[in-house]
């Protein structure tokens, strides 16, 4: 399973936009993924971490300019 993390306001919905991409490359793969969005400041943070409880193989974070930063502060 993929996790799909998307900031839906980033990038005046540039974002969104990305994540179709990603969406029809992994639909196009038979790769299965779930896709989440993020509501708040720091929620990327949470839905990586949860992600990887899962078992998640591949997480995916589309976001603005510190997705980066919230993404992989998991410790």
């Amino acid at each position: 399973m993929r996790m799909l993390i998307v900031n839906p306001i980033a990038g005046c919905g540039y974002a969104l936009k990305v994540m179709e991409q990603v969406q029809s490359v992994l639909t196009a793969r038979n790769l299965p993924f779930r896709v989440m969005r993020t509501e708040y400041p720091g929620c990327a943070a949470k839905l990586a971490r949860e992600a990887v409880e899962m078992g998640c193989e591949a997480v995916y974070v589309i976001g603005g300019a510190d997705w980066r930063a919230a993404a992989f502060r998991l410790g």
